[in-house]
């Protein structure tokens, strides 16, 4: 049986134009064969200035050189290529895509790899991190098309959090109240349901303490249900907001944010508000209702208990966003028995913060999940998608330094 070497065209090509410029190169300093020596020298300069993007690598010139090069190594190994032709040398030419590396920030940079669209579903699950030292490749994008796919990495020790010293510094950085800022590159919709999952230790009371801090701060009326009585239900009295911790008084509280919606929508019909408008368009205070631990309350209540409290909410949620009434349920894990496929469909921003298991993203993010990276994350630390978002975004909630 023959043994073929793989060999990519272009690069062997390049070989030989590294050999000729070193030829050429000394020929430089030869009278006779000066003049042309320097000609093919300064050829073979700018081939490769222009092949590997200089005009916009810039300083990272050599770096993404090298990591190119590593790049089309890795793409012939997995066989990404298109079949030359096969010579009685023992070697078979091939031509591999096209690759682009470009550095959109500081912190992040981009590779563009140019395919033909049966090589999408084995490419989209590389990661490139281990070429380029220091980054963690963080999604990978479609092009229109799929003509091209684009690997988005982020430099490890980037700090995204904003760490706040006090309220006025959060006011500050959220004088939008059409916007809550999560973090440096990250904002979401305040007229908007969101739904937040989180392990223990994953951060997820503090972003939701967050989250409220904003919305007093924006004079919005809220309730705040904790039925484990825990960090939500303590932090939110230094706030000033009462908490209903035990499953009875959280019905109540639930019903009464219920009865505040129906009580909006008599007042729409008779003030006749304009058509697409809000109720804080006409006047009236954001309502918000938080109901922190939603699954371990569920479990805390009889049928006929949890059947009311579910239709509230569900009612809430399906009708609140034109009069201004917001749900925030928080949990641990997200299952399709306690968020139904429907009602999170309903939700304008959806957290998963920490490592959550398998079930939790794929509940959350639906088919979106199969496109996040798998690395740790720290306290605070996830991913967030909105309805107009087609992936997840990586997300750090601030830190409350004030309230340590």
């Amino acid at each position: 049986m023959i043994e073929y070497q793989v060999i990519s065209r272009k690069s062997e090509n390049e070989k030989r134009l590294v050999v000729l410029f070193f030829f050429s190169f000394l020929l430089c300093f030869i009278r006779q064969t000066s003049l042309i020596a320097c000609i093919v020298s300064i050829l073979i300069i700018a081939y490769f200035l222009i092949e590997y993007d200089i005009g916009r690598t810039k300083f990272d010139y050599f770096l993404f050189l090298i990591g190119r090069l590593k790049l089309e190594r890795q793409l012939m190994n997995a066989k990404i290529y298109v079949r030359l032709n096969s010579r009685k040398t023992g070697n078979i030419y091939v031509k591999l895509p096209k690759i682009h590396i470009l550095r959109q920030s500081e912190f992040k940079i981009w590779i563009q790899i140019e395919l033909a669209i049966d090589n999408y579903n084995i490419l989209k699950e590389f990661d490139f991190s281990p070429i380029f030292k220091g980054y963690r490749q963080m999604r990978v994008i479609d092009t229109i098309g799929r003509e091209s796919i684009i690997f988005e990495l982020e430099k490890v020790d980037y700090d995204r959090q904003f760490k706040f010293k006090n309220i006025r510094e959060i006011v500050e950085q959220n004088w939008d109240i059409s916007k809550i800022r999560i973090d440096k590159n990250t904002e979401i919709n305040t007229l908007n349901h969101i739904l937040l999952s989180g392990q223990t230790g994953s951060g997820k009371t503090y972003a939701l303490l967050y989250l409220l801090l904003i919305l007093a701060v924006r004079n919005a009326e809220i309730s705040v249900c904790d039925p484990k009585n825990s960090d939500l239900a303590e932090l939110s009295k230094k706030l000033k907001i009462e908490s209903k911790t035990s499953a009875t008084d959280i019905v109540k509280e639930v019903k009464n944010v219920y009865l505040e919606m129906e009580k909006r929508k008599k007042q729409r019909i008779k003030e006749n508000w304009p058509i697409s408008t809000t109720a804080i368009d006409n006047g009236l205070n954001l309502r918000i209702l938080v109901v922190d631990e939603f699954a371990s309350l569920q479990l805390k209540l009889q049928k006929k208990e949890l059947d009311e409290l579910l239709k509230y909410i569900y009612q809430i949620i399906l009708e609140g966003r034109a009069l201004s009434c917001f749900v925030i349920l928080g949990m641990q894990q997200a299952n399709a028995t306690v968020i139904p496929t429907s009602l999170r469909e309903q939700f304008g921003s959806i957290f998963v913060l920490g490592n959550s298991g398998e079930q939790t993203f794929n509940v959350a993010f639906q088919e979106k999940a199969d496109s996040l990276p798998k690395f740790p994350l720290k306290a605070g630390e996830g991913w967030v998608v909105q309805n107009t978002d087609i992936e997840p975004k990586f997300i750090r909630f601030p830190f409350l330094e004030f309230l340590i």
